[in-house]
């Protein structure tokens, strides 16, 4: 497993002010590769000064470790939490998950919306932990 450490320390605009937020991956076999788009993603609501959660997508702009397709990140609130919530000073930090997708279940979740995408994968019993796993169930989706 994976997980941003900082990004808690930066306020995501439109969220309250006492909720941050970290991100974690969990990956088999892992990819170490991808820590450093997973820092990227801690970052980049602070980039772009906008908020990320449940729902967003975002772009790595490459590969997200060699040798993959994959290069978004699918930003998910696990239900129950994989990652308890933490106190730390004054705020709560929430872990939220990041789930590395193809390119043809981006173009599917914009198409199809993301309630779309989660019950396509829990209907194929798609591993979306798989650091190999192939688009469900075609190319086309």
């Amino acid at each position: 497993m994976y997980v941003t450490l900082g990004a808690w320390q930066y306020s995501m605009k439109g969220a309250p002010a006492a909720h941050r937020v970290e991100f974690f991956v969990g990956l088999d076999p892992p990819q170490d590769d991808i820590a450093s788009p997973l820092a990227a993603l801690g970052f980049y609501a602070l980039d772009l000064d906008v908020a990320i959660g449940p729902g967003h997508t975002v772009p790595a702009g490459d590969s997200l470790w060699p040798g993959t397709r994959m290069s978004t990140l699918l930003v998910l609130r696990p239900e129950p939490p994989i990652i308890p919530r933490l106190s730390v000073q004054d705020f709560h930090v929430e872990f939220l998950q990041a789930v590395p997708l193809l390119p043809s279940e981006v173009v599917f979740k914009r198409t199809h919306q993301l309630d779309a995408l989660l019950e396509r994968w829990e209907l194929a019993g798609v591993r979306f932990w798989d650091s190999g796993r192939s688009p469900e169930p075609a190319e086309d989706i």
